[in-house]
């Protein structure tokens, strides 16, 4: 299954946590009962200028943590891959590639 994880960049530096290349944890509050290690994630920024930055994937099962402003569930990821330049949605959706008929892009998930 696809994922995207949304790092709001007022309140996360989702550019520099790629850069800085070790792997993380997300809180995984909506669709914790379907996400598996192994599933591919989209990273990407949200806001006036939203952009896909990185393409990784689960790590672990989700696991309750000690809850904080993005909630108590989390799963652990890998940045797998950087995106540079990164892309915005409508340059995803016209590409003509597995990523543009991803659900994680033609539609909502978690």
């Amino acid at each position: 299954m696809d994922w995207i994880f949304q790092a709001n960049p007022k309140l996360y530096d989702l550019a520099a946590a790629i850069a800085a290349g070790f792997d993380k944890h997300w809180s995984m509050n909506q669709g914790r009962n379907l996400v598996s290690p192994g599933d591919r994630v989209f990273f990407w920024e949200s806001g006036h200028d939203a952009k896909l930055l990185a393409v990784g994937r689960v790590t672990s099962a989700v696991y309750e943590r000690e809850s904080n402003e993005f909630g108590k569930y989390a799963v652990d990821v890998s940045y797998d891959y950087r995106v540079d330049p990164p892309l915005t949605r409508t340059e995803i959706l016209a590409l003509n590639s597995p990523i543009s008929k991803s659900r994680a892009f033609t539609g909502f998930m978690g």
